[in-house]
């Protein structure tokens, strides 16, 4: 299976985040993108995606910079794409792994994508609170 990860630049605002996506049923592509992910400033995110049997099983890393972590949240848009997926109904799991904060990844949402649909958004739980700022990098 292939896969392309985009660790996104921090973004503008702090409102909920969006699990969004979509299917090129031609190239058989499906492109998953988490938006408004609250995580802190100063680290290196990247994303895994494996196959599990009938599961697409996708982790968000997010690590420490060599300067450690900074006082100050960011939010960030992170995207995959993931080649060779058949049409219908696809499982999903999204995880997140901060490395220096839980002993293993946590999930953030799991649930079935009907691609016949082509496109779509889960929202999450509303933004946790406190300050929200743009990574100045």
């Amino acid at each position: 299976m292939a896969a392309e990860a985009h660790a996104g630049e921090a973004v503008q605002g702090c409102g909920a985040e969006v699990v969004s996506w979509s299917y090129d049923a031609e190239r058989q592509v499906l492109s998953l993108s988490d938006g408004s992910v609250q995580l802190n400033c100063c680290g290196q995110r990247s994303i895994q995606v494996e196959r599990v049997d009938n599961v697409i099983e996708v982790t968000e890393r997010d690590r420490p910079d060599e300067g450690g972590r900074c006082a100050s949240s960011c939010t960030f848009d992170l995207s995959t794409s993931v080649a060779q997926v058949g049409s219908g109904e696809v499982f999903v799991k999204l995880l997140r792994d901060v490395t220096d904060e839980n002993g293993s990844p946590v999930l953030v949402w799991q649930g079935n994508l009907d691609l016949t649909k082509t496109a779509g958004h889960v929202a999450m739980e509303e933004a946790a609170p406190g300050p929200c700022e743009v990574a100045a990098r």
